[in-house]
């Protein structure tokens, strides 16, 4: 197996490299558990105190329905795998089971109908991803992180009364017509609270003594720094659960060199929940000039975006091109398939 510095700089086309995502399935939603980045993510895992779980939510229906969140999580399945063994089960049940033996889980969710083009009835799909770490004996952090960072709140923020989120209301082979569900809070932390106090619920139910599952809205328990999708016109979202998860499953106890700077294990930062150094630090060995502007002693999250606007494409093909080239290299294709 060749690592991913073997494939850093980037190699090849960027288009070739978007045909192989297409080929190899990275564009599409999670529906079964022969999802091949889902297997090669399994087989990466350096560290068996980490469990990957993939799962998919319809995020239109549970912003319509946010009062039915608790039996949309109490229907929703995982896949994970086990000594190469592909497995279903409940979403509740399997972190459950992971936290009794006090594992750090990672839940890769692909958000169906994320977010509604304008003037269409057509949605885009999202993918974000969610950590729960145990703390001490009886306790967790969780961990939201989106791509988009501190966009999440829009031009609003967390104590405005009123966000909206815009749906479909009505269409026909001639006709649309749009609409806007307000809510309390913006959509993804109306689900995220969701799933907190359901997964929390669960815990309390079957677990003795209770775990206690700490989350909330601010950058504590959240991705908000930059937009690191700022610029991407090609909807590679699914790219940077999967690269997170590369460096927590293979750093989680271990520092490393960037420059003349260390950055810290991946368990130091989420103990001491620095989020919003953790999710850029994750990508700097893969664009140097994005490492670069990480690393500094006072990082600045519009410096970023100003580099990320700027670099647009070549940014995108700085981190994506090596990085599905390491996840489609001969080795894992052959153990795939094998």
């Amino acid at each position: 197996m060749e690592t991913l510095k073997t494939f850093v700089p980037s190699r090849g086309r960027l288009q070739q490299t978007l045909s192989a995502c297409e080929k190899f399935g990275f564009y599409t939603a999670f529906d079964e558990t022969s999802n091949y980045a889902n297997r090669v993510c399994h087989f990466i895992n350096k560290n068996k105190q980490i469990s990957l779980l993939q799962t998919s939510i319809d995020f239109c229906d549970a912003m319509k329905h946010p009062k039915n969140l608790k039996r949309t999580f109490s229907r929703t399945k995982v896949s994970y795998y086990v000594d190469n063994e592909a497995y279903e089960q409940s979403i509740g049940m399997r972190i459950h089971d992971l936290m009794l033996s006090r594992q750090t889980i990672f839940i890769i969710m692909d958000l169906e109908r994320y977010l509604l083009v304008p003037k269409t009835n057509k949605y885009d799909t999202h993918s974000v991803c969610v950590i729960l770490h145990p703390t001490s004996e009886n306790n967790y952090n969780m961990f939201y992180i989106n791509s988009h960072g501190r966009c999440l709140f829009g031009d609003t923020d967390e104590n405005d009364k009123e966000h909206l989120y815009n749906i479909v209301t009505f269409t026909t082979k001639t006709r649309t017509k749009w609409g806007q569900v307000q809510l309390p809070h913006p959509p993804d932390f109306v689900l995220m609270k969701a799933f907190h106090s359901y997964i929390q619920h669960i815990v309390e139910m079957f677990v003795e003594p209770e775990f206690i599952i700490h989350y909330n809205m601010s950058e504590k328990h959240n991705y908000l720094g930059c937009n690191i999708q700022a610029g991407d016109n090609h909807g590679i979202c699914f790219l940077f659960p999967y690269v997170i998860w590369y460096y927590l499953s293979n750093y989680f106890t271990t520092s490393r060199s960037f420059g003349k700077i260390t950055i810290p294990s991946i368990e130091d930062l989420l103990k001491a929940q620095n989020l919003n150094f953790f999710v850029p630090s994750c990508f700097v060995e893969l664009s140097a000039g994005f490492g670069k502007i990480v690393t500094q002693k006072k990082m600045s999250d519009d410096k970023l975006e100003e580099y990320l606007s700027a670099k647009q494409t070549c940014f995108l093909k700085q981190i994506l091109c090596p990085f599905i080239n390491f996840m489609t290299q001969p080795y894992f294709v052959e153990k795939f398939y094998k």
